[in-house]
């Protein structure tokens, strides 16, 4: 099994937003994704691709996914 790398919270403040954003990055300093707030009150979380293409999603909906396929990993074991 390989080693987990070590992730961690970095904090940004956009001038032209209203809430911070944190982005979620690796030991290397590379952002693996964006958590943060939408001026309409949406938690969201913004995964980029390799050419820094991003895709909003509501975190409201990705946790209950994430939970979901935790419950489901459990059930097989």
């Amino acid at each position: 099994m390989t080693a987990k790398p070590a992730l961690r919270l970095r904090k940004m403040s956009p001038v032209d937003r209203e809430f911070s954003l944190y982005e979620v990055v690796d030991e290397a300093g590379e952002i693996l994704f964006d958590v943060g707030k939408s001026d309409d009150g949406v938690y969201e979380l913004a995964i980029f691709d390799h050419a820094g293409r991003g895709r909003v999603l509501d975190l409201v909906t990705v946790m209950s996914l994430i939970k979901e396929a935790q419950r489901k990993i459990e059930a097989d074991e």
